[in-house]
């Protein structure tokens, strides 16, 4: 479980890093880490605190969920970044507006359409999947 989180941060450590946003010694930059991965999870548990309560039945808290969605984050950072937009729980909560499956907990359930997606490619077409709900929403 370990390996499998912290192989999937690799999309928004490089992206933080590429951007100067991490910086010092290892212990500062896992503190600015943590706090924008507190954020973004914090938000998504504000809007589906089911899938966290009873994380058993949901594959949200999963590899599946875990890989597609740090790459999700990255793309967030990003277009926060460009709108001026501070990673803030707050401004998570309102970018979730144009992917609703996000916060949708039948989308994460053990027999929901998520859980469909079991490798790495798999993981990365669930993110794709995300990302085309945000195009259509923003369209």
């Amino acid at each position: 479980r370990m390996t499998s989180f912290t192989s999937s941060l690799r999309p928004v450590y490089n992206y933080l890093s590429e951007h100067g946003v991490l910086y010092g010694g290892l212990a500062q930059q896992g503190e600015k880490m943590a706090e924008f991965l507190d954020a973004f999870w914090g938000a998504i548990r504000d809007e589906c605190p089911v899938v966290f309560d009873e994380g058993d039945d949901y594959v949200i808290q999963k590899t599946a969920g875990i890989f597609s969605l740090h790459s999700i984050l990255r793309d967030l950072l990003f277009e926060m970044h460009k709108e001026s937009l501070r990673w803030t729980r707050e401004n998570f909560r309102r970018e979730f507006e144009t992917m609703p499956s996000i916060v949708t907990p039948s989308f994460w359930g053990r027999d929901g359409e998520a859980a469909k997606y079991g490798s790495m490619k798999g993981f990365r077409q669930l993110a794709d999947l995300l990302r085309a709900e945000r195009d259509d929403a923003n369209s």
